[in-house]
């Protein structure tokens, strides 16, 4: 599932490391600006926020 909140993208995904290698290989960087937030680290009010519809 994904989110979409003006200019910037916010995905969801249970399979992040399939998609982190997915990223890799298809880059063209030989080290691309890849991270991940774990929901549990993001701030409360800032994890409501993007789960509004």
């Amino acid at each position: 599932m994904s989110f979409r909140r003006d200019e910037n993208w916010i995905l969801a995904i249970d399979r992040y490391p399939q998609v982190e290698q997915r990223l890799r290989e298809l880059h063209p960087y030989e080290l691309p600006a890849i991270y991940s937030l774990r929901p549990e680290q993001a701030l409360p009010a800032f994890a409501s926020w993007v789960q509004q519809p």
